[in-house]
């Protein structure tokens, strides 16, 4: 089957149309259930809500359903290494790298980061006392931008147009030289829509914690979760917006024949920086959560205050602040020089110091209990 997208022609095997068709059929099959077993009220409500402990579950959820997407794009991977080289496996040559790429982009983006997102929706207003977010509509909006880009990035399997550039999307491979197709391009406009909802919620939890906090709830009595939350808004703010600027440069290269990343002025190294000026905090967004889940969930069972609550918060502001100083130490190939190396090695030995204290600490506070 042939369809014209953005201009281009594509050619649609038996394979995704089969995908098609299985998808309609069990769709149609699930659309039944909510009529018979009367839950499309249920579904219209989540579907319209504002309220940050049902946006906080549509996140989970959704980043859920994602997560085994990608869990199933793995079990591929690993298949065809055991099996490779056979002419019965679809997953050769081009196709294996489209299926390495969604996995690595669909972890990272729309499953790991949603699932935090959604447990910091739920938790965070209750721990300080609020009633919701400070914006509750923002909320939604966020969720929905996220939900969006997740389905346009899956879209892209059943037109035959599953991007095949590495979840990192590295210059000049992603630009329109070297991957024509529009298969990039769902790459970049997926995260844009996705990395927009991202910084809504973002700012909605910084402006939330900082502002409707209930009376008492001092900074210095936040509750840890809390703090790992508000460090990794600051994050995601400046890490999120940094790859906005990095996908819509891209953008520009593939759509309308700038060369930022190619060219005889542009460098594919500026990618990398782009890139890696957001990749890097990532590690820490998915982490400080994390950390403040332990500490909360040690101390509450324990019937206990937090072991060294000072360090802990400290230890939490220098790890953010220091994910935004070590990016390079992905990029020492590169050719940079051994300067610039030596600075960067230098500050990311930083950050085990911080991550080994935060470690003693919570080593001690589970001696102490």
């Amino acid at each position: 089957m042939n369809l014209s997208i953005f201009g281009k022609s594509l050619f649609i095997p038996s394979d995704v149309i089969a995908a098609w068709v299985f998808t309609i059929i069990m769709g149609g099959i699930v659309l039944i259930s909510i009529f018979k077993y009367k839950k499309l009220p249920v579904i219209w409500e989540f579907m319209r809500t504002t309220n940050h402990r049902k946006i906080g579950t549509l996140y989970i959820l959704f980043g859920f359903i994602f997560f085994l997407r990608a869990g199933i794009d793995a079990l591929f991977i690993r298949s065809q290494l055991a099996v490779p080289n056979n002419d019965f496996w679809v997953f050769q040559f081009q196709k294996y790298n489209e299926v390495f790429t969604t996995h690595g982009t669909m972890m990272i983006f729309f499953a790991a980061t949603p699932m935090l997102l959604g447990l910091m929706n739920i938790a965070v207003p209750l721990q300080i006392g609020a009633r919701d977010l400070a914006f509750p509509f923002l909320n939604a909006v966020g969720f929905w931008l996220f939900f969006t880009g997740g389905m346009l990035f899956n879209i892209a399997f059943f037109l035959n147009s599953a991007p095949a550039i590495g979840w990192t999307g590295y210059a000049p491979l992603s630009t329109s030289l070297f991957t024509p197709g529009v298969g990039s391009d769902f790459y970049v406009f997926s995260l844009q829509i996705s990395g927009l909802g991202t910084i809504f919620t973002a700012l909605n939890l910084i402006v939330t914690i900082v502002r409707l906090r209930a009376p008492g709830m001092k900074f210095t009595r936040m509750p840890l979760f809390t703090w790992a939350t508000l460090i990794t808004a600051f994050l995601i703010l400046v890490a999120f917006t940094v790859l906005a600027i990095g996908l819509y440069l891209l953008m520009f290269d593939r759509m309308f024949g700038t060369k930022f990343f190619h060219g005889p002025d542009g460098d594919p190294v500026y990618w990398q920086h782009l890139f890696w000026i957001f990749g890097h905090p990532e590690v820490y967004i998915l982490a400080l959560p994390a950390f403040g889940i332990f500490s909360d969930i040690i101390s509450t069972f324990s019937k206990k205050r937090v072991f060294g609550y000072p360090a802990m918060v400290l230890s939490i502001v220098l790890i953010g602040f220091l994910s935004f100083m070590v990016w390079v130490h992905h990029m020492f190939t590169v050719g940079l020089g051994p300067v610039t190396n030596t600075i960067f090695a230098i500050t990311t030995m930083q950050l085990p110091y911080q991550l080994g204290l935060k470690y003693l600490i919570g080593y001690l506070q589970c001696e102490v209990v």
